[in-house]
């Protein structure tokens, strides 16, 4: 009965071992793994929609048949940005109570005219580098 229980102590021994080393890889490898979990991703219906839609061209055009296009991806103008821009800005100096609201001012073009001159000028300069150049 003697040797029953030393072989009990030993596996419990063993056991022990092996349980302080499972923990200890499981410290390791968390302090080496990289990627953090932020949940899965979410994507939106149209943009699963958009994807859907290419692959399924992608299969029609590989088996010969009509592909359908979809409509492009929308973007805003620069102007329209500038309007909810601006309207924003009403928005938040109204809450805070602020009569002042800072207008946006137009954007500034070049004339052709100025267009002209500063072309002018470049080839120019670009010719008396290469005249430089050649001697």
């Amino acid at each position: 009965m003697d040797i029953i229980a030393q072989l009990k102590a030993e596996r419990d021994k063993a056991a022990g071992q092996v349980n302080a080393l499972d923990t200890a890889i499981r410290a390791l490898s968390g302090l080496n793994s990289t990627r953090v979990s932020h949940g899965p991703r979410k994507m939106s219906a149209a943009a699963r929609a958009r994807i859907s839609a290419s692959q399924k061209a992608r299969w029609a055009r590989t088996r010969g048949q009509k592909v359908v296009s979809m409509a492009p991806k929308r973007h805003i103008s620069a102007a329209g940005l500038a309007r909810i821009r601006a309207a924003q800005r009403a928005r938040w100096a109204k809450a805070k109570g602020q009569q002042k609201v800072v207008p946006i001012a137009p954007k500034r073009h070049i004339s052709a005219a100025g267009l002209a001159n500063i072309r002018k000028a470049t080839r120019a300069r670009w010719a008396k580098l290469r005249r430089q150049k050649a001697t």
